[in-house]
């Protein structure tokens, strides 16, 4: 008899009932439907602060290489939907087109305010003051343009 009760209590199988199955597929749905939208909350902001970091780093770009009298040339940035243009000129239509950097502008962000500013030679002057304005969604990120070449975002 002994033997038996050894032999029942080997062969008794484990393992998750169909209950417990489900039970575990409907938390992680329902975890999943939570994070989902932040991760693209998150997601859209990351982009639109990569953005905003690399145009405030062109513009900078092009104030260091003017006031430094780089070519002894103005040096500009033209905003555009899906790019902006580093470029070397007193306009954008006049510039040097060999000299012209791109930097592509995500679809999903877009930008508003000045399109163009250039950096006169030596001095550093911009052409124009005032604000651009980058959005995505519900969210913005201005950069300003102060009279002195000044860039904060």
């Amino acid at each position: 008899m002994k033997n038996d009760s050894v032999v029942t209590a080997k062969t008794a199988q484990h393992g998750f009932t169909l209950t417990e199955l489900l039970l575990s597929v409907a938390i992680i749905f329902i975890v999943a439907a939570f994070s989902f939208p932040l991760g693209v909350s998150f997601y859209k902001t990351q982009i639109l602060h990569d953005t905003r970091d690399s145009l405030t780093s062109t513009l900078r770009k092009a104030y260091i290489q003017a006031v430094s009298g780089m070519n002894d040339s103005a040096y500009g940035v033209k905003i555009q939907t899906d790019q902006f243009t580093l470029f070397q000129g007193t306009t954008y239509d006049a510039r040097i087109e060999s000299e012209d950097e791109l930097f592509p502008i995500s679809s999903s962000v877009t930008p508003t305010g000045l399109t163009e500013v250039v950096f006169a030679q030596m001095s550093g002057v911009p052409s124009v003051t005032g604000v651009i304005v980058l959005s995505i969604s519900e969210d913005d990120e201005t950069i300003e343009i102060g009279e002195h070449g000044l860039i904060e975002k």
